[in-house]
């Protein structure tokens, strides 16, 4: 059976459409899935996925140079230039930009939310290992017409 841990950086909505509900997609068809604070075996997993890890984080790092599992970074927004008329996400990502930008480049692949994102992310990576993951919504969220 195939792992995958899910190192989740905040507990808000976008914690739900990028991994809670995507993971339990997965869990259906036969992934043990985990999900939180990154534990002591966490390079016991086949697959790690950072939610949002921004900044220079010392673990993401030794994991791209030390894991031999996929390594994914996930983004939903872009962090990397946020705009400065919004200041508290500004305050908390702009002095952050280096090493998020380090971190999408030492990830194995980097998964984003929208089209426009992943040229950004191609443009910084140089390569085509950057897949659009749209938001998912829960199914019994969705309501036939």
């Amino acid at each position: 059976m195939k792992r995958i841990f899910a190192w989740q950086t905040d507990t808000s909505t976008c914690h739900l459409y990028r991994t809670v509900f995507p993971f339990e997609e997965l869990a259906k068809q036969g992934w043990e899935v985990h999900w939180g604070a990154p534990p002591l075996d966490i390079k016991e997993y086949d697959v790690i996925v950072g939610q949002r890890i921004t900044g220079y984080n010392n673990l993401w790092r030794d994991l791209a140079h030390d894991y031999s599992g996929l390594l994914v970074l996930d983004l939903d927004d872009d962090l990397i230039d946020v705009d400065p008329a919004n200041k508290i996400p500004y305050d908390i990502y702009q002095p952050q930009r280096l090493g998020t930008v380090a971190n999408i480049e030492m990830s194995d692949v980097v998964t984003v939310s929208t089209p426009k994102l992943a040229d950004k992310i191609r443009r910084i990576r140089g390569n085509d290992d950057v897949v659009v993951l749209p938001n998912c919504a829960h199914p019994d969220w969705i309501q036939p017409n």
